[in-house]
């Protein structure tokens, strides 16, 4: 019997929770986009998401449609990865294994609940999506319009937008910018309503620009890989307009601002790279294990780092070739499976 059906037995009506069930998980799908620039403490944002986000994650769904939702390819490849993660800790650092199981579990908590909305309330979780969207775009441009007349007069190039609230470093806010500009981009070419699609493509070419201003190159090789992906798996007429709009941006920031994209070089990542693979030998198969201090020092900076500023590397660090091939999997059903899908629905 589902987890509401077995509380409306005891006398709770199945309506009602399922209702605040959404609107609990609809207010946490807001914050958890657009708290990051409206919230200035970390604790509260993640308050927010345990107590909108667990609910529905752990009664929104019956039986058998949470056994379907667990057995979707991300879902399932995120769960095998996680136990990579945990054998590769265990092995290293048990005492760092409940903080592990406490991530791991409220990621799968994430997915469970979107799936959730998904089923009951797409059309309002759509809406909610552009209403963080434009929350967040507002108050970014509320701190990157000053920023970029100051940068204008002093002719300082050099300097990198970071944005307000929670955001305190350029590449934390610079994948943000991109990943709001990847998905208003998708909602923009998959919305059938004129408005909403016009709308999401005007904000995602916005986003594109504060993207441009955190001066980080990763989220702008990140944004490049998906324009050129996005029409091959989609056959929507729309998709070529939306990333054509980005390229036409991206050209006319190189031909006015060419630093953004040329001014730092490679800087110190080969060498960064370097030192992390060194280290990846020693512990090849299972990795060194969250709670790992790591330690990569780049001679040339005579400065160490905490990570390798590189992805698939850090992954190949913490969990060994064990953990490694999963984040491929993971990507590949992402990149392909959804998009696939939808052009032969379309």
């Amino acid at each position: 019997m589902d987890r509401l059906n077995s509380l409306q037995t005891t006398g709770f009506d199945y309506k009602s929770i399922k209702h605040w069930l959404i609107v609990a998980a609809i207010t946490g799908l807001f914050f958890l986009l657009a708290g990051q620039g409206l919230l200035d403490s970390k604790s509260t944002y993640h308050k927010i998401f345990y107590f909108t986000f667990i609910p529905a994650a752990l009664f929104g769904l019956g039986k058998k449609e949470l056994s379907t939702a667990l057995k979707t390819p991300i879902i399932s490849i995120f769960i095998i990865f996680s136990l990579a993660t945990i054998l590769s800790t265990a092995i290293n650092s048990s005492d760092e294994i409940p903080n592990l199981l406490k991530r791991e579990a409220y990621t799968v908590a994430l997915f469970i609940t979107i799936c959730f909305l998904a089923k009951n309330a797409i059309d309002l979780t759509i809406k909610t999506v552009l209403a963080a969207a434009t929350v967040f775009l507002v108050i970014s441009y509320y701190s990157f319009i000053p920023w970029i007349f100051s940068i204008l007069s002093s002719k300082n190039l050099g300097d990198r937008f970071i944005g307000a609230g929670m955001l305190d470093n350029p590449l934390l806010s610079s994948h943000l910018y991109g990943f709001y500009s990847v998905l208003l981009g998708l909602i923009a070419i998959y919305q059938k309503e004129k408005n909403i699609r016009l709308a999401s493509g005007g904000m995602a070419l916005l986003f594109f620009i504060l993207t441009l201003a955190t001066g980080s190159r990763t989220p702008l090789l990140a944004l490049a890989c998906t324009a050129l992906w996005l029409p091959v798996i989609s056959a929507n007429k729309h998709a070529v307009k939306v990333l054509g709009g980005l390229a036409v941006a991206a050209v006319i920031a190189y031909l006015f601002y060419p630093e953004l994209f040329v001014n730092r070089g490679f800087s110190y990542r080969p060498e960064l790279w370097m030192s992390a693979i060194d280290q990846i030998k020693i512990y090849p198969v299972l990795g060194y294990g969250f709670g790992n201090n790591p330690d990569f020092f780049v001679e040339s900076l005579q400065t160490s780092f905490r990570e390798p500023h590189n992805i698939h590397l850090t992954v190949l660090y913490f969990t060994g070739a064990t953990g490694f091939i999963w984040p491929f999997a993971f990507e590949g059903v992402g990149d392909t499976g959804g998009g696939w899908k939808r052009s032969r629905g379309s």
